[in-house]
């Protein structure tokens, strides 16, 4: 049986396991669904990136569950970046400027998020892996 390579962004991971997170309550049933299908496929295996680390312990309050969420993260196959990876993120970076596409957050909270989201995306391509996002940008960045 081969195993399917699984990443979960970083809004997905919060509404997880964050229960101190405000995020909307719409959001965080969507993603325990998707939990639920995953989790019931033998196959998946959940990777995630010291990127993804960063964003989701960033946002994560040190009075909430950040030590849980940490030990949540580290049970997931940690794939590194690398130069195949950087090559790529330019690639879609490069595809998202000729086609005019707007990369700047709108969040002034969270600046060039974007940069991030490419990396992501990059990660998806190089490693053969399915990035499950429930991020408009994300997904459009992934139709380049």
């Amino acid at each position: 049986m081969s195993e399917r390579l699984v990443m979960l962004d970083a809004n997905l991971i919060i509404a997880l396991y964050d229960e101190q997170a405000d995020i909307d309550k719409t959001y965080c049933d969507k993603a325990f669904k998707l939990l639920e299908k995953l989790v019931s496929d033998d196959t998946v295996k959940f990777v995630t990136t010291p990127l993804i680390h960063y964003e989701v312990l960033c946002r994560v309050k040190p009075s909430n569950n950040f030590n849980q969420i940490k030990e949540q993260l580290n049970q997931y196959r940690l794939l590194q970046i690398d130069q195949d990876v950087s090559d790529k993120a330019i690639e879609i970076y490069q595809l998202a400027l000729q086609r005019n596409m707007k990369l700047k957050e709108n969040n002034p909270d969270v600046p060039q998020k974007y940069r991030l989201d490419i990396f992501h995306v990059a990660m998806e391509r190089v490693h053969n892996l399915d990035f499950k996002s429930f991020d408009k940008g994300i997904e459009s960045l992934k139709q380049l």
